[in-house]
């Protein structure tokens, strides 16, 4: 690579030198100088997108300290879903520029920015284009479009809820837990149980939406309990350069979905406050450990959100700084903008206009109460838009693009 920038620094020279005898000549030669920068430049790209580094989260290196809100997030959006379809629960949420797909204890529905319901997305059901109740959804937000697995039929909706297409699918999984839409293909995760053997193997499948054929996806098997955890059964959406996140508890490592294979992106230090396999059986009240149930990865922080279980079951919020190489453990991150100090768990990466954002949801009853205590100005206006009967608020929150 140095030999590669020293011959295009002494190209601008020769090539002037030539101006004065061979235009024609000029012109190769600067022609020449575009396609070795234009080598070097995705030569370079190369080298940094095959070069990541894994990272190591060794609870003795874990410092404690109390995170607000405001040391990540710069901006936070509360939206109230229209009231006029009301459920119990968010399952799962999609924010786009202009619209908000969400998979709902009642079902599917699109909203606008502001959160006005715009269209009912197919219905909970048994009939010909409906699903069954908590159905996997990916959406394809470049053709518009939702992809709904149910008892192994896959609708394909767009937007509005027209029905694009209909389908029984062979997979070669038993039961689909998670669907991911990634360049034209579906990640499907799934639990597949083997004769005289109570624990699944979980595999990940990729799925060709041109032919609908399935292959498995190397080095996807781990034989585990229902206690594992996948970034998107609770946080799903688009994820971190759009690579799929799989959060292997027992195997204490984090991976990601990248070329039809795994990644290994953190390890887990084997340390005793690690939850293990036995811990599923007997729980180890006599000693600490965390417990995983949702992950959020952005471009600098991993958000590691577990139970500390020898403390009544304390949730607690586990930051790894990937700049600093540091590793945090605060309680819950409370809500400072607006001066409610709820807990806030962020369970979703999404990437809007350029911009990183993370989204968490919150009972409306909850926030509007501890809203009363703010002594914000902003929060009076807040509290007076929030319907207390309204099930779930969902938050979208901006990350810094320097945070502390």
């Amino acid at each position: 690579t140095n030999l590669l920038i020293l011959f295009v620094c002494l190209l601008p020279g020769k090539a002037y030198k030539s101006i004065q005898y061979e235009k024609e000549s000029t012109i190769t030669m600067r022609l020449l100088l575009l396609s070795c920068i234009v080598c070097i430049t995705l030569s370079c790209q190369q080298q940094l997108s095959t070069s990541d580094e894994i990272f190591v989260l060794d609870e003795k290196e874990l410092v404690e300290k109390d995170f607000l809100l405001s040391d990540f997030i710069d901006s936070m959006i509360i939206i109230p879903p229209d009231t006029s379809f009301l459920f119990k629960e968010i399952k799962e949420e999609y924010i786009a520029s202009q619209y908000i797909i969400l998979n709902t204890s009642e079902g599917i529905a699109t909203y606008d920015r502001d959160g006005k319901l715009l269209y009912r997305i197919g219905n909970i059901g048994e009939g010909l284009n409906e699903y069954f109740k908590n159905p996997r959804i990916a959406i394809n937000k470049e053709k518009s479009l939702i992809y709904v697995l149910s008892n192994k039929r896959l609708i394909i909706y767009d937007f509005t809820g027209k029905v694009i297409s209909n389908r029984n699918i062979n997979s070669i999984i038993d039961i689909p837990i998670q669907i991911i839409y990634q360049d034209g293909n579906l990640l499907l995760i799934g639990r597949e149980y083997l004769s005289n053997d109570s624990q699944p193997i979980y595999k990940w499948v990729q799925m060709n939406l041109e032919n609908y054929m399935t292959e498995h996806i190397e080095h996807g098997d781990y034989k585990l309990s229902h206690y594992d955890k996948i970034e998107g059964v609770m946080s799903k959406g688009y994820t971190l350069n759009n690579q799929a996140r799989y959060w292997s508890v027992y195997n204490d490592t984090i991976f990601r979905i990248i070329n039809k294979g795994y990644e290994i992106r953190y390890l887990w230090a084997k340390r005793n406050e690690r939850y293990t396999y036995e811990d599923t059986r007997i729980p180890p009240k006599s000693r600490m450990c965390f417990i995983p149930y949702r992950i959020c990865d952005t471009d600098r922080f991993l958000f590691v959100n577990c139970f500390n279980n020898t403390i009544s079951g304390e949730k607690r919020t586990l930051v790894f700084d990937k700049m600093n190489k540091k590793f945090y453990n605060s309680p819950i991150i409370k809500e400072d903008i607006y001066g409610s100090n709820i807990g806030i768990c962020f369970r979703n990466y999404h990437i809007i206009n350029g911009r990183e954002y993370v989204s968490a949801t919150v009972q409306s009853d909850d926030l509007k109460n501890k809203l009363k205590q703010s002594k914000n100005s902003d929060a009076l206006t807040l509290r007076s838009k929030i319907d207390e009967e309204g099930g779930e608020l969902l938050i979208l929150m901006r990350i810094k693009k320097t945070a502390s």
